[in-house]
Formats: C-alpha cells, sequence, structure tokens
C-alpha cells in the first residue's frame, strides 16, 4: 500500500519553512495567488554580537508562515511525545497521511544516511509506501530543494534523537509535531482573500522606511536581545560589516533570500499588471531581470568566495550588492508613486 499527498513547485525555497508551504499551495489559485502578493514585502537581518558572521537573513513572516496561512488547516502538537506516549512516530505520520495532512517535523539528520550531520533540520513529509517502507520528502539534496525518500528507520531514530534545544518555527520544544492541509481548494469554507491595493502600497512604502527595533528572546529564564534591521539597511549593513571586518565565508543564503524577494516582486508585479492596478512598462522586466542576474551572481561569488578567498570576490561582492540596494530602491519608489496615482490613493501621512 502507498499514498502520495499532491505537491506543486515551490515559487521559491531558500529556507525549508518557505519551501514546505509553498509546496502545499497552488499559486495559480485566484485566493492563494491573491495572499502570496499581499505578504513576504518584508526582509530582515537578525544581528548577534554585531558581527558579520553572526547574521541571520529571512522573511518576516519567517516564524509564523506555516501556521499563520489563511489556507491551510493545521493541528499542532507542542510536544509529541507527552500528547501521543503510545504512538510511534511513523504510526502517526502513515494516519495522517491517510487522512489528507501532511506532517512537518524536525529531524536530526545525523541519523538521515544522506546527510549524517548532527543537527535538527525541518522537514515536509508527504506520502509513504509501505513495500519499501519509505516515506515521500521535500528537502535539500544536493543544495537544491527537492523530493527525496528517507526510510520509516531513518525519519523515527532521527525524530527520536532530537537535540533538544529550541527551534522556534515550529515551537519552543524541538519535539513539536505540525500536521498541516490545504484548504483553498474546498469549496464550502467559504474562504476568500481580498486583495487590497492601499495596504499593499503602504507596505511598498514601509519596505523603504523599514524601522530599527530589538527582537527579544527569553531562553531558559535569560532574556537574549538581538538587533534587527529591515529591508535596505540590514543591506547597508551587510555591506558595511563584510568591508570592515572581511570574514573567514560568506553565508550564500542571505543572497539567495535576496533573490528570492525579487522573484516575489516580480510575481507581485505581473499581478498588479494582469488586474488593471498598474500600467506595464517594457522597463519593469528590465530591472527585474537585472536584479534577478545580479543576485544570482552574488550567490555564484559567494560560493566562489567559500572555495576560494579572494579580496577581489569581496571588492565585486561589495561593489554589486551596492550597486543592486540602489536600483532596487529606486525601483520600488518608483511603483509605490505610480500606484498612488493610477489607482487615486489617498494615503495617510
Amino acid at each position: 500500500m502507498k499514498k502520495y499527498l499532491q505537491l506543486y513547485k515551490p515559487l521559491i525555497a531558500t529556507l525549508p519553512e518557505i519551501g514546505n508551504l509553498f509546496s502545499l499551495l497552488d499559486i495559480n489559485n485566484s485566493n492563494v495567488k491573491s495572499w502570496i502578493n499581499s505578504s513576504f514585502f518584508h526582509i530582515y537581518s537578525n544581528i548577534h554580537n554585531n558581527k558579520y558572521k553572526d547574521v541571520y537573513t529571512t522573511f518576516l513572516e519567517h516564524n509564523t508562515m506555516l501556521r499563520e496561512c489563511p489556507f491551510t488547516e493545521c493541528i499542532f502538537s507542542d510536544n509529541y511525545f507527552n500528547d501521543y506516549p503510545d504512538k510511534s512516530i511513523v504510526e502517526f505520520i502513515i494516519n495522517s497521511i491517510n487522512d489528507g495532512y501532511y506532517i512537518i517535523i524536525l529531524l536530526n539528520n545525523f541519523y538521515i544516511s544522506k546527510s549524517k550531520i548532527d543537527f535538527n533540520h525541518m522537514t515536509l513529509i508527504s506520502g509513504y509506501n509501505l513495500d519499501t517502507k519509505e516515506f515521500t520528502i521535500s528537502d535539500f539534496t544536493n543544495g537544491n530543494y527537492g523530493i527525496t525518500t528517507y526510510s520509516f528507520h531513518e525519519v523515527e531514530n532521527g525524530f527520536n534523537n532530537l537535540i533538544l534545544e529550541p527551534y522556534t518555527i515550529l515551537g519552543d520544544d524541538p519535539r513539536s509535531v505540525l500536521q498541516i492541509k490545504p484548504t483553498y481548494h474546498i469549496n464550502n469554507i467559504g474562504l476568500k482573500h481580498n486583495f487590497d491595493i492601499t495596504y499593499f502600497t503602504k507596505e511598498l512604502i514601509l519596505f523603504l522606511n523599514p524601522p530599527w527595533t530589538t527582537y527579544s528572546i527569553y531562553y531558559k529564564g535569560s532574556h537574549i536581545s538581538h538587533d534587527v534591521l529591515y529591508n535596505h539597511d540590514a543591506k547597508k549593513y551587510i555591506i558595511k560589516s563584510i568591508q570592515n571586518n572581511i570574514p573567514n565565508s560568506i553565508d550564500v543564503r542571505v543572497f539567495c533570500i535576496y533573490h528570492d524577494h525579487i522573484v516575489l516582486l516580480e510575481n507581485k508585479l505581473n499581478y498588479l499588471v494582469a488586474n488593471k492596478y498598474l500600467t506595464f512598462d517594457v522597463s519593469y522586466t528590465e530591472v527585474i531581470s537585472k536584479l534577478k542576474s545580479e543576485y544570482y551572481l552574488l550567490i555564484l561569488l559567494a560560493l566562489k568566495y567559500q572555495a576560494k578567498n579572494s579580496n577581489k570576490i569581496i571588492v565585486s561582492i561589495v561593489r554589486i550588492l551596492s550597486s543592486c540596494v540602489e536600483q532596487e530602491k529606486c525601483f520600488i519608489k518608483r511603483i509605490a508613486n505610480q500606484l498612488i496615482d493610477e489607482n487615486n490613493l489617498q494615503l495617510e501621512k
């Protein structure tokens, strides 16, 4: 016996929680399309100890996107072993899939033969095969997000031997389990997403004028404060940090997130034009194409720098990223002003 739930090619998938969610959603569905284009405006960098090597970059919705998407139904267990003490995780996953639920859990990848690295990693499970005793997994293999298989034994060992450290995307306890299923295709749920051009334009303007704030974490009774920079402020910080303190390596995921952000911006512009909120201009395509190419080049340069530290590569990274920041800022400002004019928007000062 076997069962496989439907998966879609994710629009973006740099981080597992993003790839997992987008794998469940049909981006051609009108309601899903409206929601996606009303979300994912802002990126931020979480700065630890004021050092480049401790910068973590992601989308603002990073910690909540899985459970707060309006087109998914979720059942959450904050500690599987407390909630289901007499049921193996393998049996639980199979029963969940039979009920139409995908499973998102953490696994210690040391127990996964394709990885063997001792760290907790988020995993999407969407199917099973009782004959081969394997689960269908969405995860990163050879640097790319895609579909693979793990044996029942690997999943059970990986889950039963988690490193007990907080992982806030699912819950404070790494033994959290999320059952999730898309609901947008169910006609009788009565849930629709109404695109709001005023809200959209305000978010674009907020992107240009991001706040500086403090992100506070309480862990085991201790208070930890991290500085957070948003959007272009974060990119400028990274440029300055690389210039002033040349790192031993550069996290390629930072530039992957920047590339994802432009892919989403392209998707938003296509939506605006298709729904007559914005008049098409061929220069939009040119700017988007250039930004995507330059962020992809930054990804390649970061990988090259990991293999061979070179000041020339650092100079190129700083130059290209500085150019992208200015291009993107001018472009988004232009789009926001055009939306205000073409839609007669009266925005509060």
